[in-house]
C-alpha cells in the first residue's frame, strides 16, 4: 500500500505520517487516478450537487467533511471494485479538488497535483488546532465585511474568493507557491491528529 502511494509522491517520509494519513493519501490517489478536471462547488446533496463554498467557513466545512467521507468509505470498504462505490468515491474526490484553487496549474497536471495538494492540506489540517467554528467567517460575515481573503489563524493557509469565471464568489484554498497546501512548508506541526469532521 505505501509503495503505491510513495510512487505518486504524496506520502510523508518514514515516521512523519500515521497510517490513517497514508490510507487517505492512497485513497485519494488510487480512486481518483482516472479523474479529469474539477467541478464547481453549492449546498445540495446528490450525484451532481456542488459543495457550499460561499464563505471560508463553508469551504472549510465542505473540504473537511468530504475528504473525511472518502477516508471513511475506504476504511469501511477498502479499494472496493464495486462500480457504484468507485463512482461515488470519484465524485467525492472531484468535489474535494473543487475546494482548491487549481487555476494556475497546467491543465495536464491539475488532476495529479490537485490530488497531491488535497492530501497535503488534509495532512496540515489534521496537525493543527482549528479555530472555533464560529470564528471562521460565514456568508453573512463575508457580505458585511466584504471579505475576499481569509487566513487560517497561525498558518499560511489562505482561502481566497474567486473574482472571475463561472465560480465567481466561491472561496477556495489558495495553492500559491509557498502555501502549505503545496507541501512546501519547511516543517509541519505535530501532535494534533484525528478526523477533521468533528470540527
Amino acid at each position: 500500500m505505501i509503495r503505491v502511494a510513495s510512487f505518486f509522491g504524496v506520502v510523508a517520509p518514514r515516521g512523519h505520517a500515521s497510517a490513517p494519513r497514508q490510507i487517505i493519501a492512497l485513497v485519494v490517489l488510487a480512486i481518483g487516478a482516472g479523474l479529469g478536471g474539477t467541478r464547481p462547488c453549492g449546498a445540495e446533496e446528490g450525484p451532481l450537487a456542488p459543495l457550499d463554498m460561499s464563505s471560508p467557513r463553508a469551504t472549510l466545512d465542505s473540504f473537511t467533511v468530504t475528504i473525511d467521507r472518502v477516508a471513511a468509505s475506504f476504511n469501511e470498504k477498502g479499494l472496493d471494485r464495486d462500480p457504484a462505490v468507485r463512482r461515488e468515491n470519484a465524485r467525492l474526490i472531484r468535489l474535494v479538488l473543487g475546494c482548491l484553487d487549481l487555476s494556475a496549474m497546467p491543465s495536464s497536471l491539475v488532476d495529479m497535483e490537485g490530488r497531491e495538494a488535497a492530501v497535503h492540506l488534509k495532512e496540515v489540517l489534521d496537525r493543527i488546532l482549528l479555530p472555533p467554528r464560529d470564528a471562521v467567517p460565514d456568508a453573512a460575515a463575508v457580505k458585511t465585511a466584504a471579505i475576499d481573503r481569509w487566513r487560517l489563524p497561525g498558518t499560511e493557509i489562505n482561502l481566497v474568493r474567486l473574482a472571475a469565471g463561472p465560480r465567481t464568489g466561491d472561496f477556495v484554498f489558495s495553492t500559491e507557491k509557498d502555501s502549505p497546501v503545496n507541501g512546501t512548508s519547511a516543517t509541519m506541526p505535530t501532535g494534533i491528529s484525528g478526523p477533521m469532521g468533528g470540527w
